[in-house]
C-alpha cells in the first residue's frame, strides 16, 4: 500500500529473515533464544502455545486425572494460515514434544488416542499435508526439532516421557521428511544428549532448559543451521 511504502521510505526496509516458531512451551524458549542471540539477523514471531500440539484437539492428558483443555491453542486453520499471510515468514520452525507424546482427545470423541493409533495418525496426516501445501505455495522453508529423551527430572516418570513415545514421535517427524524432502530436521535430540553427557542435566523438569542455556545452545548449535537455510533461500532467489 501507499502507506507502507511511505513507512519503508522513512523507517527503512527490515531485511532480516522472518522466522515463525510454533509448537508447545519449549517453542517459546527457542523463539526467545533466537531473538536474544540473533535479532540483527532474524525477525522472530512466536505462534505456539503452552502444552499445545500441532493438530486441533479438545483435551490433552498427561496421565490419569491430569487433563488440560485445549480451546485456546492456535491451529493451522485459521491462526497459522492467517499469520503466514500477514507475517510472510521465510522459515517456519516446529518445536513440540510433550503434547504430541501424551494422550489426545479430539472434538466430538470421548476416546483417548496416542501415537500409533489410526485416529491419531489420520489427524496428523491431514495437518502435515495441508501445512506443506500452504508452505510450498509460498516458498517457505520448514525446520523441525527432533524430540530428546526424558530420563531425568520431575517429568521423567510420565507416560509421555517413555522412550517408546519419544521414539514414535521422532518416527512421525522422519516420515514427514521422507515424504517432503524439503523439510529439514534439526537433531535437537542429539544436541541435548551430547551436551548433557558432558555437563549433566540441563533440564530441571526433564523437558525445559533454562533460558540462558537455550541461548548458548541456539547460538552455537542451531543458529548456523538456520543461517545456512537462509543463505540457501537467498541463493535460490538470485539464481
Amino acid at each position: 500500500t501507499a502507506f507502507q511504502l511511505v513507512l519503508e521510505k522513512f523507517e527503512g526496509v527490515d531485511e532480516r529473515r522472518r522466522i515463525m516458531v510454533i509448537g508447545d512451551s519449549s517453542s517459546f524458549g527457542v523463539s526467545s533464544a533466537i531473538d536474544a542471540v540473533a535479532d540483527d539477523q532474524f525477525n522472530v514471531l512466536w505462534a505456539g502455545g503452552r502444552n499445545c500440539p500441532l493438530v486441533p484437539v479438545a483435551k490433552i492428558r498427561w496421565w490419569e486425572g491430569v487433563e488440560f483443555e485445549m480451546d485456546t491453542c492456535p491451529t493451522l486453520n485459521p491462526e497459522w494460515r492467517d499469520l503466514i499471510d500477514t507475517f510472510r515468514p521465510h522459515q517456519v520452525l516446529i518445536v513440540v514434544s510433550v503434547p504430541e507424546q501424551a494422550e489426545q482427545q479430539y472434538e466430538g470423541d470421548t476416546n483417548w488416542y496416542v501415537l500409533g493409533d489410526e485416529t491419531f495418525t489420520q489427524a496428523h496426516d491431514v495437518f502435515i499435508s495441508e501445512f506443506m501445501s500452504l508452505l510450498e505455495e509460498r516458498d517457505i522453508e520448514l525446520f523441525i526439532f527432533s524430540s530428546p529423551f526424558i530420563h531425568r527430572g520431575a517429568l521423567a516418570g510420565a507416560q509421555f516421557s517413555q522412550d517408546d513415545r519419544v521414539n514414535a514421535w521422532n518416527v512421525v517427524i522422519q516420515s514427514w521428511a521422507k515424504t517432503w524432502p524439503q523439510i529439514s530436521i534439526i537433531d535437537w535430540a542429539g544436541i541435548i544428549e551430547r551436551l548433557e553427557s558432558e555437563a549433566g542435566s540441563l533440564r530441571d523438569d526433564g523437558v525445559h532448559l533454562t533460558q540462558s542455556a537455550l541461548n548458548r545452545i541456539m547460538a552455537s548449535q542451531v543458529l548456523p543451521i538456520l543461517q545456512s537455510g537462509a543463505r540457501s533461500l537467498v541463493r535460490d532467489s538470485i539464481d
